[in-house]
């Protein structure tokens, strides 16, 4: 599929935590020449606390004509983001590899001391709680699954065009093949 002017292209890339979703993005907002949004940016303020503005800058976006969004979002705006896409890209990762990935990620970025959005780091202390990012990506793996399987059978969401991938091996050659989008 080659896009062009007249037509809306909507793409969300989905999936558990390290599983790839903002460098997929990225990249498909490269190949296909669409603006990226990173939701973490749009909806972590300063300290980590929800930006309050985070539903009204996100609805603006999903206005839009065209986009390409690295997440399916917060529990207050998954449906929205759901509802406006014209295309999934799902990295369905296993649950092993997406945590070890997170873990990786985690561990640089407390040695790099990198920002992630509005001056927010992750800690040394915080990537080890309950809470922190390790064991939220084990924790909710199954559940995000679960979800969008069973989003992307719900009659309100049949415009989507799906891709499915299950491994990062068929993701490269998807995007090495042109990451056609039909």
């Amino acid at each position: 599929m080659t896009l062009d002017d007249s037509r809306s292209v909507r793409i969300v890339v989905a999936g558990s935590s390290g599983a790839g979703k903002t460098t997929l993005a990225k990249q498909l907002a490269s190949i296909h020449q669409l603006p990226f949004y990173e939701i973490d940016a749009l909806y972590h303020g300063p300290g980590w606390i929800p930006n309050p503005h985070y539903l009204e800058l996100l609805q603006s976006i999903l206005e839009s004509s065209s986009w390409v969004v690295d997440s399916v979002g917060y529990q207050d705006s998954r449906e929205l983001i759901f509802g406006a896409a014209t295309h999934l890209v799902w990295l369905d990762l296993r649950r092993a590899r997406s945590t070890g990935r997170v873990a990786l990620r985690s561990i640089r970025r407390v040695i790099n001391r990198t920002e992630l959005w509005n001056g927010n780091r992750e800690t040394p202390l915080g990537i080890l709680r309950p809470t922190g990012p390790i064991a939220w990506s084990w924790r909710m793996h199954a559940e995000r699954r679960r979800w969008i399987g069973i989003q992307i059978r719900r009659p309100e969401y049949s415009q989507l065009a799906i891709r499915h991938f299950r491994t990062p091996q068929d993701v490269e050659a998807w995007i090495r093949g042109g990451a056609d989008l039909g």
